[in-house]
């Protein structure tokens, strides 16, 4: 019996402990994240430039390795690839802290710098072309320092930090390469001659850290191709120039290669560059290039959208012109109208001189020749609608 109570007190026990919750370990607790520094100083140094570009007015200057300074204003006009930058600066470089020992061990001389701030100089960035450092101040506060490594750095249009303030200053710069005026006394095609020589001269003076400088610029001629002779006066031309560039497929190179691109050199190493404009009187009566491009520029009328203006504002404005507006894009929106709105066109032209109403059906017969499937009525509908000056449109 001593055996058998053995082996029941012994089961008991083992029933004791099934009937009992086992207790689990606690899972180990997830580790407090840690801060991301780099992410951190990304984020202030682009507040930084958020408030600085807020309105898009502010002050970037480039201090030289010789010591000289160019500051330039920033305003919306030559503000074209300043606003949404900074959004960049946290997926485009690896950012660590840095000190201000750091900054000061950079060599004297050693590098291009880059200034960008606010108009009282409060809050500000700087980065040197030489360098990965950027040093901050916000609202006249304590200066930040960090590391900002582009990993891409080498490839294609992939620099240093420094570009982002250096795209900046050159559009400023090409702002003011164009910031050019002529007697407004001057004709218009004596104007765009003065109007190039300008321009021609002021890229010869871009200072030698912008990228697209060239190494000369000669002035090719102009050619005036709209004329609005009424008021505000305005004249479209295009501008030929002559450049030297030291790398023509570099990346400066690419402010000369848009549009229809460079071409091949001369035989003294001049590339063929050429530019419209449009050009206006400013408040002090000079002529002065309101803006260029690669093309596709027409004067500016005072009729607001033509297809709105009436037909007798279209045939004032037709006398008024020379050049493309005056052979096509007028004659093109005077036939845009119903043939029975072109029956009052006879009446408009009665109030010209014969050789005047005579231009006028020459331009349109041949604009409806060039866009006849533009339009649901024919030359001899013209003919009709225009009566006694139908006959024009064959003289």
């Amino acid at each position: 019996m001593k055996r058998v109570f053995t082996g029941l007190l012994l089961a008991a026990v083992l029933l004791a402990g099934c009937g009992k919750k086992q207790t689990e370990p606690a899972p180990p607790a997830d580790p407090a994240p840690e801060t991301d520094v780099g992410q951190i100083l990304a984020a202030d140094c682009a507040g930084a430039y958020a408030a600085i570009t807020e309105d898009l007015a502010c002050l970037v200057s480039v201090e030289e390795a010789d010591g000289t300074v160019t500051t330039l204003d920033i305003i919306p006009d030559n503000a074209w690839n300043v606003a949404g930058r900074e959004n960049g600066f946290p997926v485009s470089y690896d950012w660590s802290p840095a000190e201000a020992g750091d900054w000061e061990a950079l060599p004297a001389g050693g590098g291009t710098l880059f200034t960008l701030a606010d108009a009282d100089s409060q809050t500000s960035i700087q980065c040197r072309s030489d360098s990965d450092l950027v040093r901050w101040q916000r609202g006249g506060g304590a200066v930040s320092y960090a590391s900002a490594v582009n990993p891409r750095e080498g490839e294609p249009y992939e620099g240093k930090f420094c570009r982002q303030l250096a795209i900046i200053a050159e559009d400023a710069v090409g702002a003011w390469a164009r910031d050019v005026t002529a007697d407004g006394a001057l004709s218009p095609a004596e104007a765009a001659e003065v109007l190039g020589e300008g321009l021609a001269e002021n890229y010869r003076a871009v200072p030698a850290w912008v990228t697209w400088k060239p190494e000369d610029t000669a002035f090719g001629g102009a050619d005036v191709f709209d004329w609005y002779r009424g008021q505000p006066e305005n004249f479209c031309c295009g501008m030929g120039l002559r450049i030297k560039l030291a790398d023509p497929e570099g990346e400066g190179a690419s402010h000369w290669q848009a549009g229809a691109g460079l071409g091949q050199p001369d035989e003294d190493g001049y590339y063929g560059w050429g530019c419209e404009a449009l050009v206006k009187k400013n408040e002090a009566g000079d002529w002065y290039l309101v803006g260029t491009g690669t093309g596709g520029f027409s004067v500016e009328l005072p009729l607001g959208e033509l297809d709105q203006a009436s037909l007798a504002q279209l045939t004032d404005a037709f006398f008024l012109t020379e050049g493309s507006t005056h052979d096509w894009l007028l004659p093109y929106y005077i036939l845009s109208r119903s043939q029975a709105e072109l029956s009052a066109l006879p009446a408009l032209l009665d109030q010209r001189t014969e050789d005047e109403a005579r231009a006028m059906c020459r331009a349109l017969a041949s604009c409806a020749e060039s866009t006849k499937e533009s339009f649901p009525w024919t030359l001899e509908d013209l003919a009709e609608a225009l009566g006694e000056y139908g006959p024009y449109l064959r003289a």
